[in-house]
């Protein structure tokens, strides 16, 4: 762990995965902390999944539905799944349809694959087996900002780039169902904190995940 905390009551560790921590966690924590200032985060990233108890993490934020185990769970937000890439790019391959991404190179993410995408854009396509394969979507990101290809992405994960006018979404077409991010707590999570963390966070709704 970073270090020992004089005070737990006082810190909120958080676990999270490197992409979402660096493209939208860490935008909110400005707000968070003017709202809360005796509140000390500590921020771990990592793409492993973690034991709360044993890893002493207060809450775990994860890519999921919510049903792990005897975690009290609450949906923070819901994504889109998209293809990505650079103005630059999309004007060099000209890709005005899905079928023409078959003259692209498909940056792969070995956590995210293509094939549910193809399906819902009505390509009979198996999974793409050449093209980067990437273990960190940072980097799947970057290699799309450079031009490299096209990369399947989240929609919180890429708005900003999107905004910046860096990357641009292909296609209006997304898989069918939620595809949540969640928050994840142990019983013994202190409520108060639990409510400061929830209402620094844009005040969203919070309910116990039904397991």
């Amino acid at each position: 762990m970073c270090h020992e905390r004089s005070c737990a009551k006082s810190s909120l560790r958080i676990s999270t995965s490197p992409a979402f921590a660096a493209n939208w966690l860490l935008g909110k924590l400005t707000q968070f902390q003017m709202m809360y200032p005796d509140i000390e985060i500590e921020m771990h990233a990592s793409y492993e999944l973690v034991d709360l108890a044993v890893d002493e993490i207060d809450v775990a934020i994860r890519y999921g539905d919510g049903n792990w185990g005897d975690l009290f769970c609450h949906r923070l937000l819901t994504d889109q799944l998209f293809p990505v890439c650079s103005p630059a790019y999309l004007q060099a391959k000209g890709l005005s349809a899905p079928h023409d991404l078959s003259r692209a190179v498909l940056l792969r993410y070995c956590r995210e694959p293509w094939l549910p995408w193809f399906q819902a854009a009505g390509l009979i396509w198996p999974e793409p087996q050449t093209g980067p394969i990437f273990n960190d979507l940072g980097l799947v990101l970057e290699a799309a900002l450079l031009s490299y290809g096209v990369a399947l992405a989240r929609s919180t994960i890429v708005e900003k780039s999107m905004a910046a006018g860096r990357l641009q979404k292909l296609f209006d077409v997304t898989p069918r169902g939620m595809r949540t991010t969640s928050f994840a707590h142990q019983a013994r999570f202190d409520v108060m904190r639990q409510r400061r963390f929830s209402n620094g966070y844009d005040r969203l709704p919070w309910e116990r995940a039904k397991m």
